[in-house]
């Protein structure tokens, strides 16, 4: 059986049943960001499967996906502050990219870099997104 919370902002359950981040959580939405070479040398390459894009599933577990396309003209510098703004920013589960490999190669180092810090958060207790 169910039982509202006192603050009034989720439900609590004394059988272990759905609590109110699990509610929440499952109504979100997924958000899966894409990193490509829409301008610049390599946008033959990156326009085709920007095209692609209206092929991908629009829900994953009963929730909802919106995907985040940014080009990153296929240089390497705008490659990694697309994948920062992308964690950052948009705040993404997934991110795909991009079209040729120094920047898919650059933007893993990004994400490396990024993983360190939110492991270090975690031993500290801090979430970078919630900064609790």
């Amino acid at each position: 059986m169910a039982v509202s919370d006192r603050r009034g902002d989720g439900f609590f359950s004394h059988d272990g049943g759905i609590c109110a981040a699990q509610a929440q959580r499952a109504l979100q939405h997924i958000k899966i960001g894409l990193v490509l070479s829409l301008t610049g040398l390599a946008a033959s390459i990156g326009i085709p499967t920007c095209d692609t894009v209206a092929l991908l599933p629009k829900e994953m577990g009963g929730r909802p996906v919106d995907y985040i396309v940014l080009d990153d003209a296929s240089d390497t510098t705008q490659a990694v502050q697309s994948t920062k703004k992308l964690i950052s920013v948009d705040q993404v589960d997934a991110i795909i990219g991009s079209s040729i490999t120094p920047n898919s190669l650059a933007m893993i180092r990004c994400r490396r870099r990024r993983q360190d810090a939110d492991d270090l958060a975690g031993v500290v207790g801090e979430d970078h997104r919630t900064g609790r």
